[in-house]
Formats: structure tokens, C-alpha cells, sequence
């Protein structure tokens, strides 16, 4: 970011700070005098300072409960009593509160200052009250059931609505590099602190660190279940040189995090060590995080994310990210069913020699989901060559630049393409990859590196329960030497009994591709399978296998 552009969005902040969009706890208060010891008449929404009111006066969630003089409470006709607004242990209200006065009560507090902004400074001056003018923008940040998170315009001697706000003022920590200090500031929204961490270490459990402009130069662990946000969308970049680790990891408590920011960058970009973020399940504990940024950039030569879910305890890890750019590659390893990565990002660039790595053990499950479009003339490698348990999709719309290598050891994930999505070559490593193709009701269903050596059926394809696969067309293909095995399709593992098309002995000359229309009916649960009933006696001959159809509803 720019001087130029920090500069001016620090003044506009500074702007808003002094004039706009000033947060107001309370938006409608009456004099305490006009209560006279008893719940007034009141309209909906208008709030009160408790005064010796009688037992029974709250309703809802606080009915029953105590309160004391100093409570501010807001009345509500739905519910026909009052609900606490802000507590206060003591017989005075909070130091730092602010409340418009809606009406000019005849004595008490608020005597004669109808429209006012009314703040309390505590013992020393008690309420203070300043005129709105002309245009004024307030936020409601404090009420439970009147007004919360609105904004509020000063107009021709009246407050008017402007609907709710895109960013609540309320449980919130702020932050501002150029105007705020960690030693002065106390996360207020007059007086920020000067750093993420600061914020983040002041924050408790919910709360929402707020950011004004700037790029923070921080490494951070991101342990609480504490959110983060911008004042002003798109000024905020987190970057830092993090050799062999992240600029910002994420684990830590049970609950959701959600994180919106410009950018997350590690510029260090040497090695795939070099992380932007880290997803780290070590508690355990159940662990969600939504990320919203411009862009997550581990560099050219390092890694934009790892994905580590929790082996040991069997918590779920889930991961939503949404990235316009994503720049370097992706480690993603899942745990367990419950474990859910998924990535969105119109572009992804990465090193030619890889850009990513998704595993999962054979006893694991969990789903990836790819929702991005790769220019990375490199390798997605999909196990590993190890026994990969979860599921990968790759959703509408997703392409893979370069190569998706099919590496998974005899594990039960399946890959997945749905729509348009696809890649510039899909390659298997290693015997019996499976990978399916679904466009609406059309299924493709293909086996790569079957040993044409092994008589046994070989099962690449289970019908869903509820559904229906009607094979219309089988493609079988020599993708080495000269065979001369005889290839069988068929379903349940039957044998001669369920031939529908079969390839005679010596028909499969190398790079030869046989086709045959054929139509079944698969119900739930039957099994298709490719057999070779005369094996080829040549080790590591190898031959794939498509099965094309519609997959129905029962």
C-alpha cells in the first residue's frame, strides 16, 4: 500500500473518529427523575436508569434477576417490561458510556436536553452533553433489543435511521498503527492500541479485533476464539519474513474465528517452510475458521497454507477460506470425517515443481474442496504415495494448471470433478486410481494403472444409497505394451454370468482404445468392477478403464 493511500485513509479514519459515526450505548434515554420510583409509560425501545424500581420490572431472559440502581434498561412493548441494557455493580452508571436523550424530562439527569449526546465521565463532572449538529452519524453499539448496530443521522432537529451497520462497534478491540499506542491505548475506539497482538491479547473469547489502516509487520498465534476485521475494507495487510514458520497461525479453543483482511503475506518465500497461515489442530478441540483476504501470498518458492487436522482426539478441523489470489503451494492434511478444507480463489499461482499436497490416512476421512482456478504449470500431488482416507472435490469452475498426480496408496478417498472442472493432465504414479467426472446426471467413472497382470476383479465404483447408475458406454485402454489379456466389464463381481462387453485376448495392441455401448442397471450398493480374465504374464503391464452413464435418484 502506498504512503499516499495509508495517509489518506488514516485521515479519513481520523475524520470519522472526531465527527462520524461516534458509538452510542444506549440510543434513547429519559430522565431518571421522570421514573419516580416506578416503571413509567413508556414506547417502545426508550431506555431508563434504574432507580428503586420494584421486583418484577425485567422480562425475558432477565426476568427474576437482580438489578441496581445505575443499570440502564430499555423497555419493550413485545415483551411488556424492561431488558437490561448495560449493567453497573455500582449506584452510578459505567464511566464512558454515551446515550441520546430522547425526551427533556422536568427534573433529574436529563432535564431539558432532549436530542443531546449525553456522556458519563464518572464521579468527576457526572453527565456531560454536547448538541448534535446537522448530519451527525452515530452507531449504536451497546443496546440488546432497540437499535443495535445501527447507524443514526442528526436530521432537522430529530434522529433518523439508516439501517443496520456493516461493522458492530459492540465486544470489539481496536487497533490503529499511525494513531493508536499500546502503552495509552486501551482498546477503545478512542484510544486504540497500536498493534495486532496487543489487541489480540486484550480480547477475550468473541470478541472482534477492529484494525484501522496500515500493514502490520507481526507474526501471530491466533489461539482465542477471537475475530478479526478492518475499519476500512481493504487496508489492512499483515506481512512478515517467517523463516520456517507462519505469519499467522490459527488453532487454539473450540468455536468459530473469522478473519477479513486485505492481505497475509510471508516474504521470506525460500522454502515451502515459509508459510503465510497455519492451520494447526493441537488442542483438540473443535476448531472453525472463516478467512476472508485479497490475498494469501506465501511466495513463489513457499506455501500460502498448511492444513494439519487433529489425528490424536478425533476433534473436526474446518477451514473456509476465500481468496481472491493465492500465491504459493497448499499442505493439506485431514484427520478425521468430521475435517473440512475448503478453497476458493479466482487465480493461484505457485512453483512449477509443486503447488500443492493433500493427504489423509487410510483409517481418516474429511473432504477438500478446491474451488479455485490454478496458472501453476506444477503438480497437485493427491496422496502422496500414501493410503489417502479423505474425499477431494473439485468443485464447478475449479481448474488445475499443470498436473494433478493420482498418488493414493490403496486408500478408500475419492477424487471428484463436478461441471466444467477439470485439469491440463491427470496422471497416476502408482496401480488402481480412481477418479470420477459428474456433470449433472451424467457420471463418468474412471480406474487409471490397472495391472493387467492380476486376474482379480479389480472394484473402482459403489452406487450410492438412494441412487441409481445406468451404464451406457465402456472404454478400455492399453496404455503400454502389447497385451494379451482379455479385459471384461462388469458389475458386483459376478463373473461370465454378468459379461455385458468383453475384449478378446490380443485385442489390445499397445495404445489401442476399445469402445462398447452397453446399458444396465445398477442399483444401491452394486459394485462395478473391471476383470481380466486372461492375465498378460508381463509385470507392470498396465491398462484404464471409463464407464460413462446416468446417476439417478431411486
Amino acid at each position: 500500500m502506498g504512503l499516499s493511500t495509508i495517509s489518506y485513509a488514516s485521515g479519513a479514519l481520523a475524520t470519522m473518529r472526531a465527527a462520524e459515526r461516534l458509538p452510542v450505548h444506549v440510543m434513547r434515554i429519559r430522565s431518571d427523575a421522570d421514573q419516580a420510583g416506578a416503571p413509567p409509560a413508556s414506547n417502545d425501545g426508550e431506555a431508563w436508569i434504574v432507580n428503586n424500581w420494584g421486583a418484577g420490572n425485567y422480562v425475558g431472559i432477565f426476568a427474576g434477576q437482580p438489578f441496581v440502581d445505575g443499570d440502564l434498561a430499555e423497555y419493550s412493548d413485545v415483551l411488556v417490561g424492561f431488558v437490561r441494557v448495560l449493567i453497573n455493580a455500582a449506584t452510578i452508571p459505567a464511566t464512558g458510556i454515551r446515550a441520546i436523550v430522547v425526551g427533556a424530562g422536568a427534573a433529574g439527569s436529563f432535564a431539558a436536553q432532549a436530542n443531546q449526546i449525553a456522556y458519563y465521565d464518572g464521579a468527576i463532572t457526572g453527565w456531560i452533553f454536547t448538541a448534535p449538529y446537522e448530519g451527525q452519524l452515530i452507531h449504536v453499539m451497546g443496546e440488546e433489543s432497540f437499535a443495535e448496530n445501527q447507524n443514526w443521522t442528526y436530521d432537522v432537529a430529530t434522529w433518523k435511521s439508516q439501517g443496520k451497520a456493516g461493522l458492530g462497534f459492540q465486544n470489539a478491540v481496536f487497533v490503529d498503527q499511525l494513531l493508536g499506542s499500546n502503552t495509552q491505548g486501551d482498546g477503545s475506539f478512542d484510544k486504540p492500541l497500536r498493534t495486532l497482538l496487543a489487541g489480540y491479547t486484550l480480547a477475550t473469547a468473541g470478541q472482534t479485533v477492529v484494525a484501522g489502516p496500515g500493514t502490520y509487520a507481526e507474526t501471530l498465534a491466533w489461539i482465542k476464539r477471537v475475530h478479526l476485521d478492518e475499519m476500512i475494507p481493504g487496508t489492512v495487510t499483515i506481512a512478515n519474513a517467517v523463516v520456517g514458520g507462519a505469519v499467522f497461525t490459527l488453532g487454539g479453543a473450540a468455536g468459530t474465528s473469522r478473519i477479513k483482511v486485505q492481505a497475509i503475506t510471508n516474504t521470506n518465500n525460500a522454502t515451502v517452510a515459509d508459510v503465510a497461515i497455519a492451520i494447526t489442530n493441537a488442542t483438540p478441540a473443535a476448531l472453525v475458521f472463516e478467512v476472508e483476504v485479497g490475498l494469501l501470498d506465501g511466495g513463489l518458492l513457499g506455501s500460502a497454507l498448511t492444513f494439519v487436522g487433529d489425528a490424536t482426539n478425533a476433534q473436526p478441523t474446518v477451514l473456509r477460506l476465500n481468496a481472491k489470489a493465492i500465491t504459493g503451494s497448499m499442505t493439506i492434511t485431514t484427520a478425521n470425517a468430521a475435517d473440512l478444507c475448503q478453497i476458493a480463489a479466482p487465480a493461484h499461482t505457485a512453483t512449477p515443481a509443486t503447488w500443492g499436497t493433500v493427504t489423509g490416512g487410510a483409517g481418516t476421512a474429511g473432504l477438500v474442496r478446491f474451488m479455485l482456478r490454478s496458472t501453476a504449470a506444477g503438480i497437485l500431488n493427491l496422496g502422496n504415495n500414501t493410503a489417502m482416507g479423505c474425499d477431494v472435490n473439485f468443485e464447478a469452475g475449479a481448474w488445475i494448471g499443470g498436473e494433478l498426480y493420482l498418488h493414493n496408496n490403496a486408500g478408500a478417498g475419492i477424487v471428484r470433478f463436478f461441471g466444467d472442472a477439470g485439469a491440463d493432465a491427470i496422471f497416476a504414479a502408482i496401480v488402481n486410481q480412481v477418479y470420477h467426472k459428474q456433470s449433472g446426471h451424467w457420471l463418468e467413472v474412471n480406474l487409471l494403472n490397472k495391472d493387467l497382470n492380476a486376474i482379480a476383479d479389480t472394484n473402482f465404483y459403489t452406487v450410492p444409497v438412494g441412487q441409481t447408475f445406468l451404464p451406457l458406454e465402456v472404454t478400455s485402454i492399453n496404455r503400454l505394451a502389447a497385451t494379451g489379456a482379455a479385459l471384461i466389464y462388469q458389475y458386483d463381481g459376478t463373473g461370465a454370468a454378468s459379461v455385458v462387453a468383453a475384449v478378446g485376448a490380443g485385442a489390445l495392441a499397445f495404445g489401442m482404445t476399445n469402445n462398447a455401448v452397453v446399458r444396465d442397471l445398477m442399483a444401491a450398493a452394486a459394485v462395478l468392477s473391471w476383470n481380466v480374465t486372461t492375465a498378460t504374464g508381463v509385470p507392470g503391464d498396465l491398462g484404464d478403464a471409463r464407464v460413462r452413464g446416468i446417476l439417478q435418484n431411486v
